[in-house]
């Protein structure tokens, strides 16, 4: 049994891939006819076991394999596509990841290297490290690994980035410790925005706010083509969602064969 365990552990792990999201330039894009002007992807994990594909929650609650694993076969996969692709790609970290300093180190040392011979940019300069889980950074005893996390990755040339905000009701905290540069709008702010006034007003005053403070923001989410183009009216910076693209393979991009999916049209 312990046998078979450790096959289909190695398995998992040797499978792993990621699908990407696009994250658009909301101002230089237009939705209707696929002309996007993308600024990054963000890496999602997958993984294959027995013809199946395996998503993030079977993953990462597989309590047979440590989370740490995933993360560096993950890194090393999307390195390779951003070495062949030239591709900016928004990189999800956690907590637990940046305590081991094994894989630290490993993310440090891999992304100080030149992207290749012929250029003097960094791996660092194609990368967002995206904070998955607020909690965990905000609690006393984490906040001197992910300063030094943060404060290498900006001296590499690399970006952080705060996922889900306005998920929790701790958000600003992180805000005010952690040198953020995007800040990512949780569903709970961004689904069915423009019906609600006190959504749509909120967030056009965090959209005032973050750009007297220099940040980025990223409307997640966005599953109609009238979301898209509400968030373009109120100044978001970014979007990102099935309506824009669903996850998929980077070559689909590459070819202009992006695959979507929008509520309130049918492509």
């Amino acid at each position: 049994m312990e046998k078979m365990i450790s096959l289909e552990k190695k398995e998992i792990i040797a499978n792993v891939f990621p699908e990407y999201q696009a994250i658009i330039d909301i101002s230089k894009s237009n939705i209707n006819n696929f002309d996007y002007e993308i600024v990054k992807y963000e890496a999602l994990l997958r993984s294959k076991y027995n013809n199946k594909i395996l998503y993030p929650n079977e993953l990462l609650n597989n309590k047979k394999i440590d989370n740490n694993e995933f993360t560096k076969q993950m890194f090393i996969k999307v390195l390779k596509d951003i070495k062949n692709y030239k591709i900016n790609v928004s990189f999800n970290i956690n907590v637990s990841d940046i305590q081991n300093k094994e894989l630290r180190h490993f993310i440090f040392s891999k992304i100080n290297n030149k992207i290749n011979k012929n250029s003097n940019k960094k791996i660092a300069e194609y990368l967002t490290f995206e904070f998955v889980e607020e909690e965990e950074i905000s609690k006393s005893e984490n906040k001197d690994i992910v300063k030094i996390f943060i404060d290498k990755i900006h001296e590499l040339g690399g970006q952080i980035a705060l996922d889900d905000f306005g998920k929790g009701y701790a958000t600003i905290g992180p805000l005010i410790e952690f040198d953020f540069d995007i800040i990512k709008f949780d569903e709970i702010l961004v689904k069915d925005f423009i019906k609600s006034p006190i959504k749509y007003y909120l967030l056009n005053t965090l959209i005032d706010m973050f750009n007297k403070l220099g940040k980025k923001m990223v409307a997640e989410y966005i599953e109609e083509i009238k979301e898209f183009n509400a968030a373009k009216f109120i100044g978001c910076d970014y979007g990102q969602g099935y309506c824009i693209a669903k996850p998929q393979k980077i070559e689909n991009y590459l070819n202009n064969k992006i695959n979507r999916e929008c509520k309130d049209k049918r492509d």
